[in-house]
């Protein structure tokens, strides 16, 4: 899918020519411009109200906990999927992501269509890894965002480093989404400048190619 640049600004012009003819029916032309005007302006208001309705809508959120009963996967059910907060955590990065790559634009393009969060059942990522996402069926518009247990299984648990990887996670989701074409370092570069950004922190070495 292409997309076009996130950090261009689109502006949409729209041009009415209004005709004036001779005679004694001044009145009914000025009129018939002034109504013209008032159409072109309740228009235009119209497919702004749409476009950003379409941008704010929601996206499908799946969390699934394959670590089952292991003790990452029961902190990650308490913690993170029984109240809920996982899902608030993906919704309100999409949120910043959003003000990061759009922050002079009105209107916006909608979210992915799904994005599910992944905790894994065992460490399967290499080295230090913690995160990786991937696009679901190669369409575009679906995402898995893997966690690695590592993240959930110390004693002593770290939810600020658990909910910052999970916000480097989507804003590698957007960057894959809108830039589905460009090479790997390239999106690095883009998620890595969006977390910075958006108070993510640093993605360096953290994501699995």
């Amino acid at each position: 899918m292409d997309n076009q640049p996130l950090l261009s600004t689109t502006t949409v012009t729209a041009t009415t020519t209004i005709i004036f003819q001779d005679g004694n029916n001044s009145t009914n032309n000025n009129s018939g411009g002034i109504l013209l005007r008032f159409l072109l302006i309740i228009s235009v208001g119209i497919i702004s109200l749409w476009a950003n309705y379409e941008a704010s809508k929601g996206f499908d959120i799946a969390i699934i906990n394959d670590a089952g009963d292991s003790p990452a996967g029961k902190r990650f059910k308490l913690f993170y999927t029984s109240n809920d907060k996982a899902v608030r955590i993906l919704q309100d990065a999409s949120t910043v992501v959003q003000t990061v790559l759009y922050t002079n634009n009105k209107i916006r393009p909608p979210p992915p269509q799904h994005v599910t969060l992944r905790l894994l059942p065992t460490d399967e990522l290499k080295l230090n890894n913690t995160v990786t996402v991937e696009p679901i069926e190669n369409n575009g518009l679906m995402f898995s965002i893997n966690i690695s247990p590592s993240m959930l299984s110390m004693e002593g648990r770290d939810d600020g480093a658990f909910i910052r990887t999970v916000q480097r996670g989507m804003a590698r989701v957007w960057v894959l989404y809108l830039y589905s074409r460009a090479p790997s370092w390239a999106v690095d570069g883009m998620v890595e400048y969006v977390s910075m950004m958006g108070g993510f922190g640093s993605t360096v070495g953290e994501f699995l190619h």
